[in-house]
């Protein structure tokens, strides 16, 4: 009898990618995310898109890395809404609630400015490098549609990747 396809994941082969770079970005080894019950040649097979691991070995494998369980299980992080909500949580706890909302308020608006510049800062460099991956590939010989499909695959690539800060940032909250 086939097994049913899981719904715990997007994609294994999607699985797989993000597995490997955030491994990578991580400087670790697949020996290295390897444990009892889990081989480094099951982890292979996984970064293949060959194999999908249960929740928990998905689970044991971001907390060795430092990365989002969920991302590495779907590719999708909690929104920055989820995390202000718990920060909020958090903050009511300590403080009076008059206080909570007019620092909140205040943080929260230079936050989302701040945000909004970086996005265009990084929109504004990520143009920049594909025009310059584009005219290199040009001077080469590399046909339109090849170069297209390379400039695709290293976006998508990028999108689905960790950021240095989140793989940083979730090693230090362990």
């Amino acid at each position: 009898m086939p097994r049913r396809p899981s719904d715990h994941i997007d994609d294994p082969k999607a699985l797989g990618l993000r597995l490997r770079q955030a491994r990578l970005a991580a400087k670790l080894t697949q020996r290295a995310l390897a444990f009892e019950g889990c081989t480094s040649a099951y982890v292979s097979r996984v970064e293949a898109g060959v194999r999908t691991p249960s929740f928990q070995v998905i689970r044991e494998w971001s907390r060795r890395i430092g990365v989002n369980a969920d991302w590495l299980a779907t590719g999708q992080e909690p929104g920055a809404a989820a995390r202000i909500q718990d920060l909020v949580v958090d903050l009511a706890q300590l403080y009076p609630e008059e206080q909570v909302d007019e620092e909140l308020s205040e943080h929260e608006n230079a936050l989302i400015e701040h945000i909004g510049r970086r996005r265009e800062e990084l929109r504004v460099e990520e143009s920049k490098a594909i025009q310059l991956l584009r005219q290199t590939l040009e001077g080469t010989g590399v046909s339109q549609d090849e170069i297209e499909q390379i400039v695709q695959r290293l976006l998508d690539s990028l999108r689905s990747a960790p950021s240095k800060g989140a793989v940083a940032k979730n090693r230090a909250a362990q």
